[in-house]
């Protein structure tokens, strides 16, 4: 699917990624994990070719991304950013029509499959009620869903998605990383996303990247990769590691660092 060869990244001279050889389990979901500043969405963006690398440093299905067109690379990865903001009045249905654009020739318009697609991709991700509403009357949550089906009706293989309900409710938090599973079990998706919340994490990921200083720390599932020690390094806070009573996975509860200065 996806992997990367001596993979180094800076920023304004300063290095961001650190020699990183990694690859990405298809039809898997893996969280990237990590403090901030560790690279994670650098190291999402490098792997879609968002900022500019060096050739033989990311390939996906064998091919160096590098050498790939982005219509190409559309056709192969989609991309969920962070921050979601469209600045014209677009409908909820346009948006996520916009996913067919990697399949469309020049000045080609959307055909009834491409639209059949759009409304397939609207209904599995809830979206479909109010898909005549313009984006900007949408809350935080529906545009969200919005434009994971954007990312769906692209039909890639591989769904990369930097840090999806950083800013929702528990209920909408949950419901996205439901949709987000279900996807890639029913439709075989390979999805890779960056998550601060480490229990989502834990109860939503197969695999598990756990990033520090620009480099992976440790990689595997999520039993071998969340657990005392590792978190403790890694973060620099007393967690306590229980077992999920529904899930079996793990469950981190945080003890407060700084008690003795209040």
């Amino acid at each position: 699917m996806i992997r990367a060869e001596n993979l180094s990244f800076k920023y304004n001279g300063g290095e961001v990624l650190k020699n990183i050889n990694i690859s990405f389990k298809p039809g898997a979901v893996t969280g990237i994990i990590g403090p901030n500043g560790c690279g994670k969405t650098t190291l999402l963006k490098n792997i879609s070719k968002q900022l500019s690398i060096s050739e033989k440093t990311v390939f996906v299905e064998g091919v160096d991304i590098k050498k790939m067109g982005s219509l190409e690379i559309a056709k192969k990865i989609a991309l969920v950013n962070q921050n979601n903001y469209i600045a014209f009045e677009f409908t909820a249905i346009d948006v996520v029509l916009m996913g067919r654009f990697a399949h469309l020739k020049r000045f080609q318009r959307e055909s009834r499959e491409d639209v059949a697609i759009a409304y397939e991709c609207m209904r599995k991700t809830n979206t479909f009620e109010f898909k005549d509403k313009l984006v900007r009357e949408l809350s935080g949550g529906e545009l969200q869903r919005v434009m994971i089906a954007r990312a769906l009706c692209q039909k890639a293989d591989i769904i990369l998605l930097d840090e999806p309900v950083s800013q929702l409710d528990i209920h909408h938090q949950m419901e996205i990383m439901h949709i987000i599973k279900e996807a890639s079990i029913n439709e075989g998706l390979s999805v890779i996303m960056v998550l601060h919340d480490l229990n989502l994490a834990a109860q939503y990921s197969d695999e598990i990247i756990l990033m520090k200083n620009g480099g992976v720390f440790k990689k595997g599932p999520p039993a071998e990769v969340i657990n005392k020690p590792n978190i403790e390094h890694v973060y620099s806070v007393r967690p306590e590691i229980i077992k999920n009573p529904v899930t079996g996975r793990p469950f981190i509860i945080y003890y407060d660092n700084f008690s003795n200065q209040i």
